[in-house]
């Protein structure tokens, strides 16, 4: 028996890994991002002496097309930071120290609709004009009947399993070279649940998201996530998510209009600090 036994371990086993499409990992990542509107609470904290920087961030957000955050300071940064940003299609709107409504459009490393979007075939496009995909990955995956009349696909060169974290994912995008010395942009999909663990952007910031939790209406969120640029790493911690009704009130906070209103949103005003002046440049 124990012959039998290690004659087996010794036969090379060779498997090969099922890769799901990217169309179908693409529309479980979308169906991860509920529906409705969600607010989300959260802290951004950067490194600083003697104490970090802390600025809360209130997001509300529609689709990945129609988003609001609010800023607020925290501890030595109270009443130093704030105001509002609307985000629309690509643009960020804001209210400015004149009472004007400003826009630009967003962060080079915005990823913040990476986590939000509800329909994968608005974000596919996006992704391949940020340099995270490749142009094929639009097209349809080609297919053949194989000689056991079963359809076979072509592979995906731009999917293969890789790690983050210790967990195992889909790594989309161009692989690294073998000796680590070049990072390509892409991003990473968890294997079995779906969610998005990483995004590396042509620019080589990256973020890291961990501690996924469930929200109403099959909302998937992390709880942690990690912004590393240059050699400078901000970290966001999330207090709470909450799904809100659509509401007239809703719908004029992520108006663009609602930023006219003094009442309703203050100034666009950062103290003159490069680390945080960067780290709203990039990512918001």
């Amino acid at each position: 028996m124990k012959l039998l036994l290690l004659t087996i371990l010794a036969i090379p086993i060779t498997a090969t890994a099922y890769i799901p499409s990217y169309k179908m990992m693409m529309s479980r990542l979308a169906e991860n991002h509920g529906r409705g509107i969600y607010q989300v609470y959260q802290d951004v904290v950067c490194p600083a002496e003697p104490q970090p920087y802390i600025i809360r961030e209130i997001w509300t957000v529609e689709t990945e097309d129609l988003m609001r955050v609010t800023i607020f300071g925290k501890g030595e940064l109270k009443d130093k930071i704030s105001g509002s940003v609307v985000y629309s299609k690509g643009q960020r709107y804001f209210r400015n120290q004149e009472g004007s409504v400003r826009t630009s459009k967003v962060g080079k490393d915005f990823v913040e609709h990476f986590f939000h979007f509800r329909f994968s075939k608005n974000v596919k496009p996006q992704l391949v004009a940020m340099g995270l995909t490749p142009a094929e990955a639009l097209e349809p995956r080609k297919s053949r009947r194989g000689e056991n009349g079963l359809t076979e696909y072509d592979e995906q060169d731009y999917i293969r399993l890789s790690r983050v974290g210790g967990r195992v994912a889909w790594a989309i995008g161009k692989p690294a070279s073998s000796d680590g010395s070049e990072k390509p942009p892409g991003f990473w999909v968890e294997q079995d649940r779906f969610n998005l663990l990483q995004v590396r952007m042509p620019s080589s910031a990256t973020v890291k998201a961990d501690d996924y939790d469930s929200f109403e209406k099959k909302m998937f969120f992390p709880r942690k996530r990690k912004y590393s640029f240059g050699d400078t790493t901000c970290e966001v911690q999330v207090d709470k998510v909450t799904r809100r009704a659509k509401t007239k009130t809703f719908k004029e906070i992520l108006s663009t209009s609602s930023l006219r209103d003094p009442e309703k949103s203050k100034p666009l005003n950062l103290p003159e600090i490069s680390l945080l002046r960067e780290f709203y440049s990039r990512f918001r």
